[in-house]
Parts: structure tokens; C-alpha cells; sequence
């Protein structure tokens, strides 16, 4: 495709790539991209705003263009990882699932890789009681129970990894809207409530909710997503 200039291809590739990231979340993607790009800057917090993709400056549209090819190029290796051995192991051997946590293939399913199901729109939607009743289960210790994934235990902010874990489930395996996701982490974590402001609240802006999360907290997201998954999968079962 032939575009009549520079800016006018940034615009059109940087939603088209964050689509393709995020589906549905791409908008939260982007603002967020565009959240950290403003923090490397040294700018304020509260002045970071994103005006949308066409009010950005020339500069910050090159940056942004940069940081989600990054971040697509990240994501694909991460569903990679997980369709081709279910060990996600980076560059500096660190592993995010151990060798005595990882999950047992169903081999009488003979399921085919995560990433090619996801992009053949093959993943079906999991159908779920409320996600409201799932706040009081108690989690279990993730290397103690079968088929559940090690998370890190730092006090940190909430990692990419992460981030794109919380979005695969919620997304493209329970069929969840944004605001039904934003709705689940507070309940999950509800001292987030107390940090957004009513219109944030009011609004769902999931963008905002994730850049408070910490690496413990989005830990127990993902736990707590894990172990609906698995009571589905067990009520899938006997019927």
C-alpha cells in the first residue's frame, strides 16, 4: 500500500499492529506504549494523556511505531514459546514455568499449538459462572499444583509477560470485554479502586488499572484466571 506520507504510514501501522497484538485491547495497548514512552521522558504522570494516534507528534508517532514492533516481535516469541514446548524460557535461562510446575499435554486431545489456534480464530470463548464469585477461592501454591505457571514474587511493576498473559485469557480464551476484565481485577485486587479517580472508574479505563498493578498483584490475577480455567475445564467435563 502506498501512503502519501511518512505520517499518514505511522498512523495506519501503528493501529494495525496493535490490533493485531491486542484484538479488542489495542487501544489499552497503545496508551499504554504510549504511558511508558512518557515516563522514559521523564514526563509528569499526571500529564500523560493520550490524545489518540493522529495528535501525537511526528516524533513521538516514530517512537511509538518502533516500541510496538518491539512488542509484537516480543509476543510472538512468547506464543511461540508456549505452543512449541510450554517452557518459557528467555534469553538469560530464567524460566517462567519450572520443570516440576509445567503443565501435562492432554495427549487425547492432540491439540494443536496456542499461537496457530489463536490466529485461526479457532479459541473458543469459555463460558463462566460470574467472575464476582471467584474472589473468595483460596489460591494455590503454583508449584504444588499441577499445571500452573511460576510467577515472580517481585515488588515490581507489572511485566509485559504478564500483561499479554492477563489479555491471552481474558481475551481470546474466556471471550471477556475490557470492562468485564476491569471489573474482575478489582475485585481481585480491590485496593486498586481507592487510586482511580471516579471517571476512571466509571469508564473501565483498563489502560489506567494495568499501570498500577504490581508484579505480585498481576501474580495473583493470573493465578486467580488459572484457576477458573481449570473449574471449566472440570465442569466441561461431565457434561
Amino acid at each position: 500500500m502506498n501512503y502519501k506520507s511518512r505520517r499518514s504510514f505511522l498512523n495506519a501501522n501503528i493501529s494495525f499492529i496493535a490490533k493485531k497484538i491486542a484484538g479488542e485491547f489495542a487501544e489499552v495497548l497503545i496508551s499504554n506504549e504510549y504511558y511508558e514512552l512518557s515516563k522514559e521522558a521523564n514526563t509528569e504522570s499526571q500529564e500523560i494523556l493520550f490524545p489518540g494516534v493522529s495528535k501525537i507528534s511526528d516524533t513521538s508517532a516514530e517512537m511509538l511505531y518502533k516500541r510496538l514492533l518491539k512488542v509484537q516481535n516480543e509476543s510472538n516469541k512468547f506464543l511461540d514459546s508456549i505452543g512449541n514446548s510450554l517452557s518459557l524460557t528467555n534469553t538469560t535461562g530464567n524460566s517462567f514455568y519450572p520443570s516440576k510446575c509445567l503443565p501435562q499435554k492432554n495427549k487425547e486431545h492432540n491439540e494443536p499449538p496456542l499461537r496457530q489456534t489463536i490466529e485461526n480464530g479457532e479459541v473458543q470463548p469459555q463460558i463462566t459462572s460470574s467472575h464476582q464469585t471467584t474472589s473468595s477461592n483460596t489460591l494455590p501454591n503454583p508449584c504444588t499444583s499441577p499445571g500452573l505457571p511460576y510467577v515472580s514474587q517481585q515488588k515490581e511493576a507489572m511485566t509485559l509477560p504478564q500483561r499479554k498473559a492477563i489479555i491471552k485469557i481474558t481475551k481470546y480464551e474466556f471471550n471477556w470485554a475490557p470492562e468485564a476484565t476491569f471489573s474482575f481485577i478489582l475485585k481481585v485486587i480491590p485496593g486498586c479502586r481507592e487510586k482511580l479517580t471516579n471517571y476512571e472508574l466509571k469508564n473501565s479505563k483498563l489502560n489506567i488499572l494495568f499501570n498500577l498493578l504490581t508484579s505480585k498483584q498481576a501474580d495473583t490475577i493470573i493465578k486467580r484466571l488459572i484457576k477458573i480455567k481449570e473449574r471449566n475445564h472440570k465442569s466441561n467435563g461431565k457434561n
